[in-house]
């Protein structure tokens, strides 16, 4: 009987390890994280590169878009984690492209954030530099796009489940906040991080 219950004890114990264990991070997804202090899991930074719609490049260390548009031109990506809602739950922005796959900017962003069911969302998407404003909407702060020729800055608002096109602000206006990057903001995440 004794013998029964400690089996049935190991097998509980087995399923519930097996259970907790994160999967496998894909070569893709490490080669997109290599540089980044996240605390996402495996499966979150294999979820993020998955809607990424990247590859990796020929070379091996770098990405190109997986439709094979300009394949020729690969591009590094910099991962910026970030809470954006100081709810403890990470956001990531991704900075990526060149001149050839963003124009003037020289770079394009996605943002991903978790939605209600838990699953990552992307916004953005295009070239351009992010902008955290003062404003906010539901605890999200408003994003200005800055780059070659915004003026005014277009700004997008948290909808709820993703950001969308909100407005414009004069450059007067920006000037006046001041928004932050949202490459500062990450720099600032990451060392309160290593700070605890």
């Amino acid at each position: 009987m004794e013998k029964a219950y400690f089996l049935c004890a190991v097998f509980i114990l087995c399923c519930l390890a097996c259970d907790s264990q994160d999967e496998i991070l894909t070569p893709e997804a490490e080669l997109l994280f290599k540089n980044a202090s996240s605390t996402l899991t495996n499966s979150e930074k294999n979820e993020i590169f998955t809607l990424t719609q990247f590859q990796v490049a020929k070379n091996g260390k770098q990405f190109q878009f997986k439709d094979g548009t300009a394949s020729g031109f690969p591009f590094d990506v910099v991962v910026y984690p970030v809470d954006l809602n100081r709810d403890g739950k990470e956001e990531i922005a991704l900075q990526f492209g060149n001149s050839f796959t963003s124009g003037a900017d020289g770079v394009s962003y996605h943002l991903f954030i978790k939605d209600t069911s838990k699953r990552y969302t992307s916004s953005f998407g295009f070239p351009g530099v992010l902008l955290l404003a003062t404003t906010k909407n539901m605890n999200y702060p408003d994003i200005l796009v800055g780059g070659a020729g915004f003026s005014p800055y277009p700004v997008w608002r948290w909808n709820g489940s993703a950001y969308e096109y909100f407005d414009t602000v004069e450059r007067s206006v920006v000037e006046s906040m001041p928004p932050v990057f949202i490459t500062d903001a990450s720099k600032a995440y990451v060392a309160a991080l290593e700070d605890q």
